[in-house]
């Protein structure tokens, strides 16, 4: 672990907007709303700062997912605009 020095990792999920610290997962997914979102600017920041990668947690504990799955209706409506990035 050592060999890939520090990394970011970035959570950004359903409490970003509901103002909570920790949710049940009982926030409707409309309430997840990200506007003028600059992901890329996340990943300018970290490089700048010396970061060798960025980590981006998909599903926390309250089930929301940042991708769209077929196990749940709990996503993020954007969750297709993740495959940009996705290898």
């Amino acid at each position: 672990m050592r060999e890939r020095g520090y990394g970011m990792f970035v959570h950004f999920g359903m409490n970003t907007f509901n103002g909570l610290e920790w949710s049940e997962g009982k926030d409707p997914a409309t309430l997840y709303n990200p506007t003028e979102l600059d992901c890329e600017q996340w990943v300018r920041t970290a490089r700048d700062a010396g970061f060798r990668y960025v980590l981006l947690v998909t599903k926390h504990h309250d089930g929301f997912c940042l991708w769209d799955s077929a196990g749940t209706d709990y996503l993020a409506p954007t969750a297709a605009t993740c495959r940009t990035y996705s290898s």
